[in-house]
């Protein structure tokens, strides 16, 4: 039984990871649109996702995937740098915890409109 679930949640990280780094190669759609897309795919996972919640493996490869995200935004951002910028680790939190909170508590809001939200919050 413990090899099945482990088996089951490595299929189930791997298949996120290969969506978002999809997600962050994509070159012709905007960012708000990308963003889009992962909320709509976590939607569509969202029953494997509320289980993989409760192994501590999955919130760290979660959190480590939004990092990066963060991270290569930054790198390829246009915008000048301000001197004061949000901690990553603090900005992944937040949006990881966002994530979370969406999926086990705010599915009555669209993946749209937590995108609208999250880009508001996130936009530097």
């Amino acid at each position: 039984m413990d090899d099945l679930i482990a088996q089951l949640t490595n299929d189930i990280l791997r298949e996120l990871t290969d969506k978002i780094e999809a997600l962050i190669q994509v070159q012709d759609i905007n960012e708000k649109k990308r963003l889009i897309q992962l909320l709509d795919y976590l939607y569509t996972q969202r029953h494997h996702l509320l289980v993989l919640f409760q192994i501590e493996q999955f919130e760290k490869h979660l959190f480590n995937l939004m990092k990066k995200l963060i991270e290569i935004r930054r790198i390829n951002s246009n915008k000048t740098t301000p001197k004061i910028y949000i901690e990553l680790e603090i900005k992944t939190a937040s949006l990881v915890g966002v994530i979370m909170w969406w999926l086990k508590n705010g599915l009555h809001l669209s993946a749209d409109y937590i995108a609208d939200q999250i880009y508001l919050m996130y936009k530097s």
